[in-house]
């Protein structure tokens, strides 16, 4: 059976059950042959920090990885085959009802071979599609309970015409003694496993993720060094040119020289040699002008933003991703698709003239389509029966015979295509203030104040994967939701327009910019230029046609008083949407009265988008 990479990274992982619909039999995936990936092409400084820094640092509980992981703890693997085994083990002949249960495949085998897999009585035999899991990460086949006379020999599973698994009994066919219920306990913990059949979500929770794989902080030790993240930030804010940011960066190990030479003479000036003594010996150091520039760069990022070293790696690692992305070669603005649909005398140029209002109307300031995006999916580990650190074990993949002292991890890199959309900061900022949650922003005109205020207000390190964002980092909670809720409506719409599901769209928000970004989620390896053919063609109906379905949901006014997010009308698959359906609400985008009587802002109501442009 062939299938995509893409779609056995997240379908066939191993420790799933999965099913074979055209044998009608179900297995679990044991195994992976694997190769190592060519580390040459993958930005393992960006994914190790994620891993590593961000996700498992949340879990208290973890099996299978190191108690102190470092750079070479663990080994980038892509699958190449997956190995299946039957699971579970435990089946019920469609003529008589007998259950059967085995411990292991050989068992199954031996006693089923000789009669072509058949029941005593010449039935067929089905596997009964119920699985035992715990949130260790156990998971286990549901066991026959025997009779205390006649043992084995006739058990069958009595319903009694209930739905619930709970009252659910294996019975004696023969005396009808009630042998027991379908519960079962972990045996390594000793605790009552959940019981459900093997497709509902919370039996298997891969945790993953998508990053934008540009080079950026390639090295791991980049991360390490305050200074080069510091300067990275003020070439961001604009503190420093495009020119001078390169200057510095080719003279990158000079300055470090001098920077262990600086050290060096604090030390001694510490234990109290004078520095006139220091001078004497070693001569004065007056750095060169490359070195001052980029100092004053860093005392400037020091005056502007107060942030601790690991709040600020979290931010860069985000900025480099979405920077990085607009300079691909790839990479058009909306100003592009005007130009070139001039230079070839559409039609329907005056339409596309109109674009950047359309955007601009949605609170979006610029737009752009890439056509090159490396995307790489990363799958660290999974969890059963919740996804909240504070509820299970996350468990890492068996580890890999070629490789048994590095901790496996799955990574899938392909092209792909997308569309970012940066959100305009100053009319955030005003929809904040009118909404009461800041009481002061910067000028409109004030592009460094503007930039400095969402790094310094939006915490992105704080901002949980699984859960919602707590309300009492109220500002990132807006923000955010703004931003996420914006990207749910767009995505739903434009699966349309494209022409596929919008489970196979993603989004990858950058809050701390603000931006998002919707790319096509290539479960099948190809791309098919619908997102280019969007933004070349469809941007007009794509945003009215957003602003509309905002608007209600089939379960208004319940939907809308209450989440104002719901399946309907926000929600997402979890590959789609990367952080699980949390932190929506329409009421963001349209506004509605609160039970306290109070009005929350629409960030798309037109009086508030008048208002921000008078």
């Amino acid at each position: 059976m062939q299938r995509g990479k893409s779609q056995v990274m997240f379908r066939y992982l191993p420790e799933s059950v999965i099913d074979f619909s055209d044998t009608h039999t179900i297995g679990k995936v044991v195994s992976w042959n694997t190769i190592p990936l060519n580390l040459e092409n993958l930005n393992v400084g960006r994914i190790y920090y994620e891993i590593v820094e961000r996700r498992l640092k949340r879990f208290p509980s973890k099996k299978g990885y190191p108690d102190k992981p470092k750079s070479d703890s663990f080994i980038f693997l892509e699958p190449k085959k997956v190995n299946v085994e039957i699971f579970p083990l435990t089946f019920i002949c469609n003529k008589c009802g007998k259950a059967y249960t085995f411990n292991n495949l050989e068992s199954f085998k031996k006693v089923f071979a000789r009669n072509g897999y058949h029941c005593v009585c010449g039935g067929s035999l089905k596997q009964l599609d119920l699985v035992h899991y715990h949130n260790c990460g156990k998971i286990e086949s549901p066991k026959v309970s025997k009779c205390s006379k006649h043992g084995y020999q006739n058990i069958v599973l009595y319903k009694g015409g209930s739905r619930r698994l709970a009252d659910w009994r294996w019975e004696c066919g023969i005396c009808g003694e009630k042998t027991g219920s379908l519960k079962s306990k972990c045996y390594e913990c000793d605790d009552w496993m959940k019981t459900a059949p093997f497709r509902q979500s919370q039996v298997f929770y891969p945790h993953s993720f998508s990053l934008i794989n540009t080079i950026g902080n390639h090295n791991l030790k980049t991360f390490e060094d305050l200074n080069l993240i510091k300067l990275y930030l003020s070439h961001y804010l604009g503190i420093i040119s495009d020119k001078d940011y390169d200057e510095i960066r080719n003279s990158d190990t000079e300055l470090g020289k001098n920077d262990k030479v600086l050290a060096a003479r604090q030390k001694l000036m510490d234990i109290g040699i004078s520095k006139e003594d220091i001078d004497d010996v070693l001569g004065s150091l007056d750095g060169s002008e490359t070195q001052n520039m980029r100092d004053n760069a860093i005392k400037n990022v020091d005056q502007i933003l107060n942030l601790s070293q690991e709040k600020l790696n979290t931010i860069v690692s985000s900025l480099q991703g979405f920077n990085e992305t607009l300079n691909l070669k790839g990479s058009q603005t909306i100003r592009d698709v005007i130009e070139e649909a001039k230079k070839r005398a559409e039609s329907n140029f005056t339409t596309i003239c109109q674009f950047p209002k359309a955007l601009h109307d949605i609170g979006v300031s610029n737009a752009y389509v890439v056509s090159d995006l490396p995307l790489v999916s990363v799958v660290f580990g999974y969890t059963r029966v919740s996804v909240d650190p504070k509820e299970c074990t996350l468990r890492s993949f068996p580890r890999d015979e070629n490789y048994p002292e590095k901790t496996p991890i799955y990574v899938n890199s392909n092209e792909t295509e997308g569309i970012i959309l940066e959100i305009d900061r100053y009319k955030i900022l005003k929809w904040l203030k009118m909404n009461n949650i800041i009481s002061s922003i910067p000028s409109p005109d004030d592009d460094i104040g503007l930039k400095s205020w969402f790094l310094n207000n939006i915490d992105v390190e704080s901002i949980p994967v699984f859960d919602e964002i707590p309300t009492d980092l109220q500002i990132t909670k807006y923000v955010y939701s703004l931003l996420h809720t914006m990207s749910h409506v767009l995505i739903r719409k434009a699966a349309g327009l494209v022409g596929i599901d919008k489970d196979s769209l993603g989004e990858i928000i950058f809050p701390a910019v603000p931006a998002i970004l919707i790319y096509t989620n290539n479960v099948h390896d190809f791309q098919i230029g619908g997102m280019h053919t969007l933004f070349d063609t469809g941007i007009i109906p794509w945003t009215e046609m957003a602003k509309e379905s905002a608007m209600s949901c089939l379960y208004d006014p319940v939907c809308i008083s209450s989440e104002a997010s719901c399946h309907a009308c926000l929600h997402l698959s979890e590959g789609a949407c990367e952080h699980f359906n949390r932190d929506l609400g329409r009421h963001y985008l349209i506004g509605r009265t609160e039970a306290t009587g109070e009005r929350t802002i629409g960030f798309w109501e037109r009086d508030f988008l008048e208002s921000v442009d008078k």
